[in-house]
């Protein structure tokens, strides 16, 4: 009798532990997104493109992870931020690499560089910059025995090309509009490069 309750015991000990390794995934799982169209593990191309120039558009992507207990508007409020900074931290990165280039060889002051750089990558002067799409997804997450939840929201900010070239030509009229021969020069190679320093290749 003894032997009889101590194998029974056994089996419901050994059933509460599978039935625990049964309801915890052995991986990180999608359960769940914001498109109706949603197959598992399928988000949007776009979130898998950090950037982009298409369209006469600068295209770039944020992504954050919050807990499971936050809403995805909370969620999406975060990617969006990241997604505008990650935006002007782009351009901005660009942007270095065109003056400078078109420094090269001419009398042009570091400072004024700056200055230009400055000027027109300040974000409150960017008012062409919103958000053009969102997509998050719901994750089950491993966590020992226990599952958590996820939210993985991503949010893609753009920008017209045009917008910001405007901007940069205002800071060049300010900080290297003179008549000087190197200022000339300067300027018609900034004006020359849009296409070496803005494609999808330069950011890769």
């Amino acid at each position: 009798m003894r032997n009889a309750i101590m194998l029974v015991a056994i089996v419901f000990m050994a059933s509460m532990v599978l039935g625990s390794c049964a309801s915890s995934p052995k991986s990180d799982k999608i359960v769940g997104s914001s498109s109706r169209s949603y197959k598992a593990q399928k988000a949007p191309k776009w979130t898998r493109v950090p950037t982009d120039i298409k369209g006469g558009m600068v295209l770039v992507v944020g992504q954050i992870d919050v807990g499971g207990e936050q809403s995805p508007s909370i969620c999406y409020t975060g990617s969006d931020l990241k997604a505008k900074g990650n935006l002007i931290s782009e351009i901005n990165s660009r942007l270095q690499r065109q003056m400078q280039y078109a420094s090269e060889g001419a009398d042009i002051r570091s400072q004024t560089i700056r200055d230009i750089i400055n000027q027109s990558s300040q974000v409150d002067l960017v008012t062409g910059l919103k958000i053009k799409d969102r997509f998050y997804e719901k994750v089950y997450v491993r966590n020992g025995p226990m599952r958590d939840v996820r939210y993985t929201c991503y949010s893609q900010a753009e920008l017209p090309l045009s917008t910001f070239k405007e901007l940069v030509e205002e800071a060049l009229a300010k900080h290297a509009g003179g008549n000087s021969t190197p200022y000339k020069t300067f300027r018609q190679r900034v004006e020359e490069s849009w296409d070496k320093f803005f494609n999808s290749e330069e950011g890769e």
